[in-house]
């Protein structure tokens, strides 16, 4: 009887084990989901350093939720998680769709915060969101920011930044501020469903955007999500 509960309790264990190697891929939260819109609505709380091993595990979430996405950023309260920790990157693809020559390897950053500079101007472009399903829309936001952040260390940054970048900071970062991008949509400004807006995204884009625009549209990958 002992060598069995053992035997039971050791199988228990390795079990355990086995799943966290094995965690599925976090699901997105969508606003269009009451109960996953309290998290999203939410003011994330700030994390404190050194990292808690809960808040390594929201970044390894992060992390996992992202791959095999086309998308260009990613907010812990989008995973269930209400914290300030948000992942950037900017690949080739998106790098292209979007016309900058600038990559950004994968990057986290924690508490963040921005503020427009005082040459800054308001300039619309598209978005999508991981978070909403019903619209995606030319959304206004500065083109240059002043970014402020922790990096893993602790350490703070406070950036310029400007252009696709710099949108993508502050989609970003108005996520842990329970803010969405349907939220800065207007009546003046161009948006609708994915389907209704697929045309007039495509019909600003040259040939070899247009090609990777529809390859990343494929039925399981929307290319508006990429900010």
């Amino acid at each position: 009887m002992l060598r069995k509960t053992f035997m039971l309790l050791v199988l228990f264990i390795s079990g355990v084990a086995m799943a966290s190697l094995q965690d599925p891929k976090p699901p997105f939260y969508e606003i269009e989901n009451p109960d996953q819109a309290i998290i999203l609505r939410k003011y994330a709380q700030p994390v404190s350093f050194p990292l808690s091993d809960a808040d390594k595990s929201i970044i390894k979430a992060l992390c996992s939720a992202a791959d095999g996405e086309a998308g260009v950023g990613l907010a812990a309260p989008q995973i269930g998680y209400s914290r300030q920790i948000v992942m950037i990157e900017i690949d080739q693809a998106a790098a292209l769709l979007r016309g900058v020559d600038t990559l950004h390897p994968r990057q986290i950053y924690i508490n963040p915060s921005y503020e427009p500079t005082l040459d800054a101007q308001v300039v619309l472009d598209w978005e999508g969101c991981f978070s909403v399903n019903s619209l995606v829309g030319k959304v206004p936001r500065f083109d240059r920011i002043l970014f402020r952040y922790q990096d893993i260390e602790g350490q703070w940054h406070h950036e310029l930044v400007e252009g696709f970048f710099a949108r993508v900071a502050q989609h970003e970062t108005d996520h842990i501020r329970g803010t969405l991008m349907v939220d800065r949509l207007t009546k003046e400004t161009t948006h609708g469903t994915r389907e209704e807006m697929r045309a007039a995204r495509l019909a600003e884009l040259t040939p070899e955007q247009k090609a990777l625009y529809q390859q990343l549209s494929a039925p399981s990958i929307s290319e508006e999500k990429k900010s």
